[in-house]
């Protein structure tokens, strides 16, 4: 009982920080929130970091890392391919290389805390229930309340919302799940910094719609 009770406190303390994250500091701290938001994912990662039991790497782990990173190219392959024959447009964040080296440090940095922790309750003895619980919980990371509130008024703009924003999050977030409990830390991380690196890194991005993206994603 009383590690169940533990259990859901942990899950609504890292929703309640999700939701902080992602819908409350940047408006708060629209300067500083990456900084805030890192410091607040890092201790987490702390917290848990000093907690843990040595553990064991799964099997073929290095295989699984080859396949997944091979993968991976062949996702980004496609993804610029769409952009010779869509086009191009600048990234919208900065690429200088002073703010690719924050970004990557602060907004890479708290994914990389984030899916640490993922990695920690994914790894306990879990009901399945625990695994959707798990997966919803961190895709609130790429769902902002506001845009969800503001689709409601318009049919065309809640659809884009569903399939472009909130299926996509969900989607990933399950991908990265079920990376977790195959591959451990190695493997979930190898798939969110590969696939969250490039937009900060790129000068431009292929100009996709919302339904091409939702697709890509």
């Amino acid at each position: 009982m009383e590690r169940a009770i533990n259990k859901k406190l942990i899950y609504l303390i890292i929703l309640v920080t999700s939701i902080l994250s992602v819908n409350v500091i940047p408006r708060l701290f629209p300067d500083v929130y990456r900084i805030i938001v890192f410091g607040i994912w890092f201790i987490g990662f702390l917290f848990v970091k000093l907690r843990q039991k040595r553990t064991v790497n799964p099997k073929n782990l290095k295989e699984k890392i080859i396949y997944l990173s091979l993968i991976v190219i062949a996702y980004y392959i496609i993804y610029f391919a769409l952009g010779i024959m869509i086009g191009f447009a600048n990234n919208p964040y900065p690429t200088d290389i002073v703010s690719m080296i924050i970004n990557i440090v602060l907004v890479i940095g708290a994914r990389i805390c984030q899916e640490y922790l993922r990695v920690r309750l994914v790894n306990r003895k879990n009901r399945k229930l625990d695994y959707v619980v798990i997966t919803i919980i961190f895709a609130t990371l790429d769902l902002s309340i506001v845009s969800a509130i503001k689709s409601v008024s318009d049919v065309t703009n809640f659809i884009e919302y569903i399939t472009g924003t909130f299926i996509t999050a969900i989607t990933r977030s399950c991908i990265l799940t079920y990376l977790a409990k195959v591959g451990g830390s190695q493997l979930c991380l190898t798939f969110a910094i590969s696939y969250y690196i490039v937009e900060f890194i790129s000068p431009v991005l292929p100009k996709l719609d919302w339904f091409v993206s939702c697709a890509k994603d």
